[in-house]
């Protein structure tokens, strides 16, 4: 995939002792063959000359891959499913209702279809309460702005600078800086207090060009009580399969997700123990 970046992902700390004190992650990397390094400030700047002098110590997690263009990766998946056979209609559905053996699907049109995947992030509980119980369910607001690539080094991969809570990423649309997440309704004002406030550390970790007019960009990432999503049949309407509830790691885990909703559709033992995802666990 000519979006795939696989130098690593760099967790960045201020002080020499900052990565020390992840032992218990790093016993997860361990127990899980996943390769990463400890670096001291010289090494860092070794691997991310575009890094100012302000950090002591790193975790350079070596297996960890990026992408560079979000939105095209998805596309390619969309291009993919229609190589193959799918159709891609474009509606905004409203609600849904069952007829017969059936699910409806309300928009400018109305659809009927036999198996239905409910997969509407934030506000899948608007269409699940028109046919049963919704499960419960927050936003994790999350929000990124764009900014020009300097003149001279540019960072190569993802960082993380765990001290000033934020993430800055290169994009073929320039550097993405992300803050931490806001637990408000989906519906709620936007607020930059966040971005506005680590883009100032973000200045003080690299050098940043001009931030891009109409780059900001607020999502709603939908978060279950328990961090897990619910994937499977609706335990009261089994013609409809729930893929919903990923928080902000959706794009890395909707391929298996996907991959889970097909197996079941087609009655096929699913490739890792579904269990954990039932949505039965809230009814």
């Amino acid at each position: 995939m000519s979006r795939l970046r696989e130098g690593g992902w760099l967790k960045l700390f201020h002080s020499e002792e900052g990565a020390m004190a992840t032992d218990y992650e790093q016993a997860i990397y361990n127990k899980l063959g996943i390769n990463f390094d400890i670096l001291n400030a010289q090494q860092i700047q070794i691997l991310e000359p575009a890094l100012k002098h302000i950090y002591g110590s790193a975790l350079h997690i070596k297996d960890a891959v990026s992408v560079d263009h979000p939105g095209e990766v998805t596309q390619s998946y969309i291009n993919l499913f229609i190589k193959l056979g799918g159709q891609v209609i474009r509606d905004g559905i409203q609600s849904l209702s069952i007829e017969g053996n059936q699910v409806a699907l309300h928009g400018q049109k109305s659809y009927l279809a036999d198996k239905v995947v409910l997969a509407a992030g934030p506000w899948s509980n608007d269409l699940l309460k028109c046919v049963s119980k919704p499960i419960p369910m927050c936003f994790e607001r999350g929000y990124h702005r764009h900014y020009q690539f300097p003149e001279g080094p540019r960072l190569t991969r993802p960082i993380y600078d765990v001290d000033s809570a934020f993430v800055l990423t290169p994009t073929t649309q320039g550097y993405r800086l992300t803050s931490g997440s806001e637990l408000n309704d989906k519906t709620a004002p936007d607020s930059f207090v966040q971005l506005d406030k680590v883009s100032i550390s973000a200045q003080q970790s690299t050098y940043l060009g001009a931030p891009i007019e109409n780059t900001e960009w607020r999502g709603n990432r939908p978060t279950l009580p328990d961090s897990l999503p619910a994937i499977g049949p609706c335990p009261n309407q089994d013609n409809i399969l729930l893929a919903f509830g990923h928080q902000h790691i959706g794009f890395s885990t909707g391929p298996a997700t996907e991959r889970l909703i097909a197996e079941m559709i087609s009655q096929q033992p699913t490739f890792i123990d579904a269990s954990p995802f039932s949505p039965a666990r809230f009814y």
